[in-house]
């Protein structure tokens, strides 16, 4: 992604966040800041739309949401990430694993992601040196 002014940042914005890098369940239990499901998508659908909002309409944009973990990962809540962020219907973008275990971990979550009804129109995928890819491949057309 090249942007037009060199000088340019990329606005970005983290919306939750804890103390420790685990995941955001065992972030809630251990600080006690329980956040809920309700109040992820209402601030994520909000940072959105501010976001399409500021946004020049002659020029590209493209928002990301980044979440901690995969798709069956629990939020703060316990909710697998999957179904709290559903209701938004983002399209995904996958980040599959190219290591060992990487062809079963990247399926699973594609899979978690597609029988919830969720769009995954592009999988990047780590390159970990063994091939990983077409085995991949094979299976997410």
């Amino acid at each position: 992604l090249a942007l037009a002014d060199s000088d340019a940042r990329a606005p970005c914005r983290t919306l939750f966040a804890w103390r420790d890098a685990v995941g955001p369940h065992l972030a809630v239990e251990r600080e006690g800041r329980a956040v809920g499901d309700a109040e992820i998508l209402a601030s994520t659908r909000d940072a959105l739309v501010a976001f399409a909002r500021g946004a020049d309409a002659s020029a590209p944009a493209l928002a990301l949401v980044e979440t901690a973990g995969g798709p069956a990962s629990p939020g703060p809540s316990g909710t697998l990430q999957a179904d709290l962020l559903r209701p938004l219907r983002l399209p995904c973008v996958l980040v599959g694993d190219g290591g060992l275990g990487g062809i079963s971990a990247t399926l699973c979550a594609h899979d978690a992601l597609t029988m919830r009804g969720l769009d995954t129109p592009l999988l990047v995928l780590l390159d970990g040196g063994l091939g990983n890819e077409a085995a991949i491949a094979r299976h997410t057309r």
